[in-house]
């Protein structure tokens, strides 16, 4: 399907401004303790993301920075019991 919508063709719709990364499953896992857990917090707190793809998360181990990470693809599926959870 085409839509047609006046001045989708002006420079500015076609070439936008900014770019799209992608980012790894530790990366995604990094950036989610980085962007929830209070920095006071950060070295005693461990954070695991359950999605529905996907199982992810980590912990800092100590001021040095160092992320370890955690990742689980699609291990909740071995717990459905006939497709159901």
């Amino acid at each position: 399907m085409r839509l047609n919508l006046p001045g989708a063709s002006h420079p500015f719709l076609r070439r936008p401004a900014f770019s799209i990364q992608s980012v790894t499953s530790a990366e995604e896992a990094e950036l989610a303790v980085l962007g929830t857990v209070p920095p006071k917090r950060r070295y005693s707190t461990s954070l695991i993301d359950v999605g529905s793809n996907k199982t992810n998360g980590g912990y800092f181990m100590d001021a040095s920075q160092s992320f370890d990470a955690v990742y689980f693809p699609g291990w909740h599926q071995e717990f459905c019991i006939d497709g159901k959870k």
